[in-house]
């Protein structure tokens, strides 16, 4: 089996998992073939002949092949270590692991379902949002002191939200945070390719 000698990755058409790996992605000017998967029967069968695996987002570099949204995070980083995307400290980079396992399992299902038109949570995802604004007042970013995947997980968070009709304006230090994001051009050019979408 032979591949190209540039990393492939193949990600759920429109998922916030795409959005993230494409940030870090450009954050990190990755050479890499990004194949969105818009046809899952066709294109996962597909994917199975090339390497035994049919999850998604999946990630295929030479004799590497990756499942698992985090790992590739984690693979990206150590195969591309400039920029850092991970906080110095073994504290920070604990807590931002935990800050990015919330974000998956609860806030960003519920972003989902609030898009499919159930309004029930958007109290409960408005405060959340709303705490993290008090959390972000006293620093620029989000689990460091410098940027990270914490701060990428978070700005695309952010971005969906505004997408599903979250008002986020009232709270002025969640919308000078994400304003501080947008000056980064590599997430600027990416959250905004969402917007756009959305």
């Amino acid at each position: 089996m032979s591949f190209s000698s540039r990393i492939t990755l193949y990600v759920a058409s429109g998922s916030y998992e795409a959005d993230i790996i494409r940030c870090v992605v450009a954050l990190k000017d990755v050479d890499c073939h990004i194949i969105e998967v818009t046809d899952p029967a066709r294109q996962l069968a597909r994917l199975r002949q090339l390497t035994g695996v049919t999850t998604l987002p999946a990630l295929v570099d030479r004799e590497v092949i990756l499942t698992r949204f985090d790992i590739i995070i984690e693979y990206l980083e150590d195969r591309y270590p400039a920029p850092s995307l991970m906080p110095m400290t073994p504290s920070a980079r604990a807590n931002c692991r935990m800050s990015l396992h919330r974000m998956e399992t609860e806030l960003y299902p519920a972003i989902q379902r609030i898009g499919e038109g159930d309004r029930s949570e958007v109290g409960v995802i408005t405060d959340t949002l709303t705490a993290l604004g008090h959390l972000l007042s006293g620093g620029k970013f989000f689990c460091s002191d410098s940027l990270s995947i914490g701060d990428v997980t978070l700005g695309v968070l952010l971005c969906r939200a505004m997408a599903v009709g979250l008002n986020l304006r009232s709270n002025r230090s969640l919308c000078s945070y994400y304003s501080r994001l947008l000056e980064n051009p590599a997430l600027s050019n990416t959250l905004s390719q969402h917007r756009t979408a959305a």
